[in-house]
C-alpha cells in the first residue's frame, strides 16, 4: 500500500461529528503537536498526545499496551502518524481519542497549518481548503536545515572576524512572528539558540525562552524584587527569593533564587534597573505561584551571570496589564487581574475575626471606570498590611496589580499583601470622565454593598417546596448568580464517611495535607506547617419535604448548626476512639428532625442536568411548626387558585 502524503483533511471534524463511538480499520493521518509522558508506576495511561489535522487539535490517550508497542518508533513532536483503530469518548464535555491499537509513524516535519483546540473553533474555520502535504514539508525541512547550517557558519565566521574573537552574539528575534517564521523554515531555533545569530539583537527575547534552550542571555529590567522568604513542604524546606523581569518586547517572566544563592546574588541587582542575565534553568511555570502569564520560569543557579547595563529607556517599568471593569465582569472567580479606576468611595479601617480567633485588618474601597455607558464600579477589599496603604481620597485614580476576582455578593476584587497598588497621578482620561459626571448614582455597581449580610439576602424569602426549587433553579441561575432558597423539611439521611471531618487550616479552613512520617499538616496556600490543625465538618445530608428530597452540603459552622451545636472536634473524637456502632448511633441522633435551612444553588461550568446543580447550606434556623403549616397552607391555596378552582 502506498504511504500517505497528506494529513486527513478535516479529519477531526469528521471523527467528532460522526455518530460512531468506535472506528475500526479507518485510517486517519494526523500530526502530533504535543506529547506528555506519564510515569509508568502502576498507571494504565502512559502518554497524552495532541493530534492535529492542520485546523483543529484533539487530545488522545495512549494506554500502556499501545505505548509498549510504539515506544521505539521514534515518535516526537511534529511527527506524522496514522491511526486506524480507536474510540472517541467525552471527558468533562470534551472529545478525547482513545487509541486501541498501535499507530504507524509516517515521518517528521515542521508544524503544519495553524491548528487550535477543536472546541475553540468556529464553523467557518473548517471551511479552509487545506491540503497539507507533510512529505514535501519534510524534504524542505531537510534542505532548509542544511542551508541554514551553512548560512549560520558563514555568519559566525564573519562575526568572529569583526569582533576580534569576542563572544558570538546570541539568538535574538524581533517578534514572535519572526520566531514562528524561523521554525517554519526548518531552523532548530529553540533547541539551539547559538546556531542562529540575528543582526538586530544580542539577546534572546523572553518570549523565546523554553526548557529546550539551555544557552541564552536576556536583557531585562527588574520590575519587582521580592523579599526572601522561608518555604516548607513534604519535599523539604529552605529559602527563596522571587524576581520579575521584563524585556523590551513587554514580555515578563519570573526568576527564583534558592537558599545560599540568595546571599550570593541579592546585592548584584536592584529593582527598577536593567541587567543582562545569563545561565539558569528554564522550567515550566506553576501558575499557583505566579500571576505572570509566561509558560516558563527561570531558576537561577551558581553559574548565573548578572551584568549591569545602561538604561536606554527601551524597557518600560510599568508591568501592569490592565483589564477594564467591563472585562472583569465576565471573568471567573479566582482569576488574577490588573485594573485601574477612580476612587468613588473609601471606608475606614476595619478588622475581621478569623475562625482561628486571630484578627486581620481590612479596608473596602470602591473604584469606577467608563468601560460601560454611565460607568461601572467594583468593590475592592484590601486584606492585611496592604489595607494601611489604601488611604486614598475620592477622585484619585489608582492601579491594582494581581487582584483576585471574587464572586461573593456580586463581583468584587481582593488584594493581599503580595499585591501592588499605586496612584496614577498622570491618568487624565479617567479623571476627566469622573469630573464630568453629575454624581455617582447612575454608575452601575458590579458589587453588592458589603454591609448586606447573608441574613439580609434571605430577608423576604419564603420557604419553597423542593419540587418548585428544582423546577425553577436554572432560570434563577440565569437571572442571578447563585440564588438562595429557604427549605423546610425533615433531615432523613446523613452520608457517613471517614471524610465527614477533615483537618483544616486555622486561617482559611482549607484542607491540609498530612505528612504521615512527621505527623505534620501542610497548607499549600499559607505555605505553613501545623501540628494542631482545626477539625472541620464536611457533611452531605438529604432534606425531604412533601414534594421530594434534595441533597445539601454543609461545611464548618453550618454543619455544627445542623447538628445542634455538636462540634467537629467532638465528632472527630468519637471517630478516633469510638466504635463503628457509636459513630452510627451519634449520626442517627440527628435524623428525622424538622429543620429550616437557607441554601445556595450553584451550577457547574458544564452540563445541564439536575445533577449539575449543587446546593450548599448557608444557615440553619430554628424550626417553627406553626409558621411551617401556615406556609404550606398558603402554598396549597396558590396551587388551587392557579387551577381555577
Amino acid at each position: 500500500m502506498e504511504k500517505p502524503s497528506y494529513l486527513t483533511k478535516n479529519g477531526m471534524k469528521r471523527i467528532i461529528e460522526s455518530e460512531r463511538k468506535e472506528f475500526r480499520d479507518m485510517p486517519f493521518v494526523f500530526q502530533v503537536v504535543a506529547i506528555k509522558q506519564f510515569d509508568g508506576s502502576g498507571k494504565k495511561i502512559r502518554q497524552r498526545l495532541s493530534l492535529s489535522d492542520g485546523i483543529s487539535i484533539v487530545p488522545s490517550i495512549v494506554n500502556i499496551d499501545v505505548f509498549e508497542e510504539t515506544k521505539d518508533l521514534g515518535m516526537k513532536e511534529n511527527s506524522v502518524i496514522t491511526i486506524k483503530n480507536f474510540k472517541v469518548s467525552k471527558v468533562k464535555g470534551k472529545s478525547v481519542i482513545m487509541l486501541q491499537e498501535p499507530f504507524t509513524v509516517e515521518g517528521n516535519c515542521s508544524q503544519l497549518g495553524n491548528p487550535k483546540g477543536y472546541e475553540k473553533l468556529k464553523p467557518t474555520d473548517f471551511t479552509q481548503n487545506l491540503n497539507l502535504c507533510f512529505k514535501n514539508n519534510e524534504e524542505n525541512l531537510s534542505q532548509n536545515m542544511s542551508s541554514s547550517k551553512k548560512s549560520v557558519e558563514e555568519k559566525k565566521s564573519a562575526q568572529e572576524e569583526t569582533k576580534g574573537g569576542k563572544e558570538e552574539r546570541k539568538f535574538g528575534i524581533d517578534t514572535l512572528f519572526e520566531k514562528r517564521k524561523y521554525q517554519d523554515k526548518g531552523f532548530v531555533a529553540i533547541q539551539n539558540s547559538e546556531a542562529i545569530a540575528d543582526e538586530h539583537s544580542d539577546y534572546t527575547p523572553i518570549a523565546a525562552l523554553n526548557s529546550m534552550n539551555p544557552d541564552w542571555i536576556i536583557k531585562a529590567r527588574v520590575i519587582k524584587k521580592c523579599a526572601p522568604r522561608h518555604w516548607k513542604s513534604f519535599r523539604g524546606e529552605g529559602d527563596l527569593m522571587n524576581i520579575e523581569l521584563k524585556d523590551e518586547y513587554g514580555t515578563c517572566i519570573q526568576g527564583t533564587f534558592f537558599n545560599k544563592l540568595i546571599e550570593d546574588y541579592k546585592d548584584q541587582f536592584h529593582e527598577g534597573k536593567v541587567y543582562s542575565f545569563r545561565h539558569g534553568n528554564v522550567k515550566s511555570a506553576n501558575p499557583k505561584f505566579s500571576s505572570i502569564k509566561h509558560p516558563y520560569a527561570i531558576t537561577f543557579n551558581s553559574h548565573t551571570v548578572i551584568t549591569p547595563l545602561e538604561d536606554d529607556g527601551s524597557i518600560e517599568m510599568d508591568n501592569y496589564s490592565y483589564s477594564t471593569l467591563n472585562e472583569i465582569s465576565s471573568l471567573e472567580a479566582n482569576k488574577i487581574v490588573d485594573t485601574k479606576g477612580v476612587v468613588i468611595e473609601i471606608q475606614e479601617m476595619d478588622e475581621i475575626t478569623m475562625k482561628s480567633g486571630m484578627t486581620k485588618p481590612l479596608r473596602r474601597v470602591i473604584i469606577a471606570d467608563n468601560s460601560r455607558e454611565y460607568g461601572l464600579s467594583i468593590q475592592i477589599t484590601f486584606w492585611g498590611e496592604i489595607a494601611y496603604k489604601a488611604n486614598f481620597v475620592k477622585g484619585e485614580v489608582i492601579a491594582l496589580k494581581d487582584a483576585k476576582v471574587g464572586k461573593y455578593n456580586g463581583i468584587s476584587l481582593n488584594m493581599s499583601n503580595e499585591c501592588e497598588v499605586k496612584r496614577l497621578k498622570d491618568e487624565k482620561k479617567l479623571r476627566s470622565w469622573f469630573a464630568s459626571l453629575d454624581g455617582i448614582k447612575g454608575i452601575h455597581r458590579l458589587s453588592e454593598q458589603h454591609k448586606k449580610k447573608f441574613g439580609q439576602n434571605e430577608a423576604g424569602l419564603k420557604p419553597q417546596l423542593v419540587s418548585d426549587i428544582q423546577e425553577k433553579v436554572y432560570q434563577d441561575i440565569e437571572n442571578e448568580t447563585n440564588p438562595n432558597y429557604v427549605i423546610e423539611g425533615m433531615l432523613t439521611f446523613i452520608a457517613k464517611s471517614d471524610n465527614m471531618v477533615y483537618m483544616a487550616c486555622p486561617d482559611d479552613k482549607k484542607k491540609l495535607h498530612k505528612d504521615p512520617i512527621k505527623n505534620e499538616f501542610y497548607c499549600g496556600r499559607c505555605n505553613t506547617v501545623y501540628t494542631e490543625p482545626v477539625p472541620t465538618f464536611m457533611v452531605t445530608a438529604k432534606l425531604s419535604d412533601p414534594s421530594g428530597p434534595i441533597f445539601v452540603s454543609f461545611y464548618a459552622e453550618q454543619a455544627e448548626q445542623l447538628f445542634g451545636g455538636f462540634t467537629a472536634e467532638e465528632f472527630n473524637h468519637i471517630q478516633i476512639h469510638g466504635t463503628f456502632h457509636e459513630v452510627k448511633a451519634k449520626i442517627e441522633e440527628f435524623l428525622y428532625k424538622p429543620v429550616r435551612v437557607c441554601v445556595r444553588a450553584k451550577q457547574n461550568d458544564y452540563g445541564s442536568s439536575m445533577n449539575d446543580v449543587k446546593y450548599f447550606g448557608q444557615k440553619v434556623h430554628q424550626y417553627n411548626v406553626n409558621a411551617h403549616n401556615l406556609n404550606l397552607l398558603n402554598t396549597l391555596k396558590g396551587y388551587q387558585e392557579g387551577m381555577g378552582e
